[in-house]
C-alpha cells in the first residue's frame, strides 16, 4: 500500500514521524472528500496527536447540522463532529 511505502521512505530519510489530517468517521465527510476517517489511520498504526475545531466548519449551516446529526447517529458526540484530527505515526 502507498501508506507503507511512505512510512518506509520517511524512516529511511530520518523523519521522526508522519502525520495525516483526518476527521471522525462520519458518512457525509467521506461522501464529500472521499477521504477515510481516523479509523483508517489507526489501523495503519497512527494515533490521534491533536484535535481542534476545523475553522471552515464553524457557525450554523445546513451542512453543520447534517454533520452533527450523522455523527450522533453513529455514536460520535455532536461536539466532535466539526473537529479535524492530526493523526501521527512515530518513527522513532
Amino acid at each position: 500500500m502507498i501508506e507503507d511505502v511512505l512510512i518506509e521512505w520517511a524512516g529511511a530519510n530520518v523523519w521522526d514521524r508522519v502525520e495525516a489530517y483526518a476527521f471522525e468517521d462520519i458518512p457525509i465527510i467521506y461522501e464529500i472528500t472521499g477521504c477515510a476517517g481516523h479509523t483508517f489511520w489507526e489501523k495503519l498504526g497512527f494515533s490521534v496527536a491533536q484535535r481542534y475545531p476545523h475553522p471552515d466548519l464553524q457557525g450554523q449551516s445546513e451542512f453543520a447540522t447534517t454533520l452533527e446529526e450523522q455523527a450522533e447517529s453513529v455514536g460520535i458526540p455532536r461536539e466532535r463532529a466539526r473537529d479535524q484530527l492530526v493523526m501521527r505515526f512515530g518513527l522513532k
